[in-house]
């Protein structure tokens, strides 16, 4: 005969091995085990002298008392008196009994279906009178326990522990144990996962109601959740789904009363009114929303724009009439603003630079002498970079909004240049002061000269922009020769 599907559970789940179990026979006979497994339909017993003796599972009763003595026929006959007892009964030794009884069916590998079905009728009473006293924790032990000993009964008193799990989180968020609630209504799920219609309507009830509960007290997360599981098992809960939308303005209107205009409160601020228009169902707060959201990105463009319009004018001011002199090993540049001027959102400076080149003398008859060069730039002052224009060609020279660590990369020809913002603590000291709180920014120049195989060391610059004065030196880490700094300076202010 095939072996009944709860002893193979039961003995899988002991490595099929145990000891001190007494095998009874039918003819009355008695074994007791050293150890046993189970074979198929056959029960292989080991007794003390070492031998094994292999009996068909339909010839034997297995009994093996719970580790505190206790055997089913004690357990059951306590379970009788209590039942005998009824509402005159002492609760724990009532909520003992049950536990006993679920305690040692998971000790028993077979058990005569009289006494099983006896043990169930007991329980589902026991049960019964639990739940006519609201007493859910008696009835949902006792109708959990009754299940295991009837098989033939188990999805019927499946439903039933599912009812009373239920019965017993309304009664919980009456008395505002959310977690308890949470708790019987997920045990709930578990005894009967299918959840008839009407049970399924009674939890997604009792989910919308632990969704109020945490929405009036602010808990927004806890609401979203709550509501959440409501609508998930009924996407289409009018009141699940309007108490979402109704956490997501909360949120929203929580952190508009927090205040504060800097750009990540702004953006905090946004992103709520964004969640809140994925479940927005009421048009006109839907509007609303739509509207509040529109002014927010307009402020943090804003926001960001002078962010990184007062760093650009403390690294790289851009005054009519300022001018800065510097000095290389052979040559000195004055650099001077003849003009400033606003197009739409962008800054426009027009500097000319005056380049004096010392030429040395090489040979006999020659004499030094200098070399004089104008030119001509335009530096544009965007809303994210300031740009060096040069023709069509546009040159980051600064990410905005200034931010240590940031990198940028550009093409141009075979180059490729990465900059990075690599401090704004640096102290720089040159002819034309010393400087504090320096931004430095570095220049890499690689080359990509794709299939032809030319090995060209990195160019690597770094650039030293002083606050309120502008660029003071430069250095040419990889032509020492190249390098430069201020000398003499003044800079307008606006």
């Amino acid at each position: 005969m095939c072996v009944p599907l709860l002893v193979t559970l039961l003995l899988a789940g002991a490595g099929a091995r145990g000891d001190g179990t007494t095998f009874v026979l039918k003819d009355g006979r008695e074994l007791a085990a050293e150890a046993w497994r189970l074979e198929g339909d056959i029960y292989v017993v080991g007794l003390a002298d070492g031998s094994e003796v292999r009996v068909r599972e339909d010839q034997v009763r297995a009994m093996k008392a719970a580790s505190s003595g206790r055997s089913l026929d004690t357990v059951l006959a306590t379970l009788r008196e209590v039942s005998r007892e009824g509402d005159r009964g002492d609760r724990r030794r009532s909520l003992a009994a049950i536990r006993h009884m679920a305690e040692v069916r998971g000790s028993y590998p077979f058990i005569k279906k009289d006494e099983a079905r006896e043990a169930a009728d007991l329980l589902v009473a026991l049960g019964e009178g639990g739940l006519a006293r609201k007493d859910y924790e008696v009835a949902a032990e006792a109708f959990g326990a009754a299940a295991r000993y009837d098989d033939e009964r188990a999805g019927g008193l499946g439903a039933r522990m599912a009812r009373v799990q239920l019965d017993w989180a309304q009664d919980l968020v009456e008395r505002r144990d959310l977690t308890g609630a949470i708790r019987c209504l997920q045990t709930a799920r578990g005894w009967d996962p299918a959840l008839r219609d009407e049970l399924k309507a009674r939890v997604v009830d009792l989910w919308v109601r632990v969704g109020d509960f945490r929405r009036a007290a602010a808990d927004w997360e806890g609401a979203l959740e709550a509501y959440g599981n409501g609508a998930q098992m009924d996407p289409g809960n009018v009141e699940a789904l309007e108490g979402i939308e109704q956490t997501r303005y909360g949120q929203v209107q929580a952190l508009v009363g927090q205040g504060g205009d800097d750009v990540e409160s702004l953006r905090r601020r946004a992103e709520a009114w964004g969640r809140y228009l994925e479940v927005a169902r009421n048009e006109r707060l839907r509007q609303e929303a739509q509207a509040n959201l529109a002014t927010l990105r307009s402020r943090i463009e804003g926001a960001l724009g002078a962010e990184g319009a007062d760093a650009a004018q403390r690294y790289f001011p851009l005054a009519a009439h300022s001018w800065w002199k510097y000095e290389g090993a052979d040559f000195t540049d004055t650099v001077s603003i003849v003009d400033v001027r606003t197009e739409g959102m962008d800054l426009v400076a027009t500097f000319t630079v005056v380049s004096e080149q010392r030429v040395n003398a090489t040979g006999e008859g020659e004499v030094a002498r200098t070399t004089t060069t104008d030119l001509t730039q335009e530096f544009v002052r965007s809303r994210d970079a300031i740009y060096q224009v040069g023709g069509s060609r546009r040159q980051v020279r600064m990410k905005l909004p200034i931010e240590v660590g940031m990198r940028w990369e550009e093409r141009r020809g075979i180059e490729r240049i990465t900059w990075t913002y690599v401090s704004d603590s640096e102290r720089v000291a040159t002819r034309g002061g010393a400087f504090e709180d320096c931004l430095l920014v570095r220049q890499v120049v690689d080359w990509d000269t794709g299939s032809i195989k030319v090995t060209l060391p990195p160019m690597k610059v770094q650039f030293y922009y002083a606050p309120d004065v502008g660029l003071v030196k430069v250095d040419w880490l990889s032509r020492p020769e190249r390098s430069f700094e201020l000398v003499a300076f003044e800079v307008v202010k606006e």
